[in-house]
């Protein structure tokens, strides 16, 4: 695949973006967890080109949410939690007593992640939707719990 440069003047205008969809997305996961919730200004970058020590440590078990976005500008949006919080995010949705991180997803488990996943990507993509005046439709999230490695690869 051939590689495109993109100027500082469109990668500011993706950061800008960005940010619009973040806020939002912020927004929507403290409303579903019923905590504060703050999300980092978003980076830029392609993603071959992003370091895995950025996002998670690289033996470190990730949750990685795929979700596709289809419509006017088609995307992938990926949700990465390490697997600790992962399950701290599922224990503030679910309002169950706290679960034992080192254990595999259950059902339900899974079920809040990808309402997560679901929730954190509508949110992003409709802001970024309305403010380009574009149409975006959304596929059910798809989870791979594994090393950030091979989450990376998937």
């Amino acid at each position: 695949m051939e590689t495109m440069e993109l100027s500082e003047e469109v990668l500011e205008g993706f950061r800008e973006v960005g940010n619009i969809g973040s806020g939002c997305a912020a927004a929507r996961l403290s409303h579903l967890i019923n905590r504060p919730c703050v999300i980092d200004l978003p980076q830029v970058g392609r993603m071959a080109h992003v370091a895995p020590d950025k996002l998670v440590s690289e033996d470190c078990v990730a949750v990685t949410l795929h979700v596709k976005i289809m419509g006017d500008i088609p995307s992938l949006m990926c949700v990465v939690a390490e697997k600790q919080h992962a399950h701290t995010v599922v224990d503030y949705i679910t309002k169950l007593s706290p679960s034992d991180p080192s254990l595999d997803f259950s059902f339900t488990s899974q079920f809040a992640l990808k309402q997560m996943g679901e929730v954190l990507t509508k949110a992003f993509s409709d802001s970024v939707s309305k403010f380009l005046m574009t149409s975006t439709k959304y596929a059910m999230p798809q989870i791979i719990i594994d090393k950030w490695s091979t989450a990376l690869s998937s």
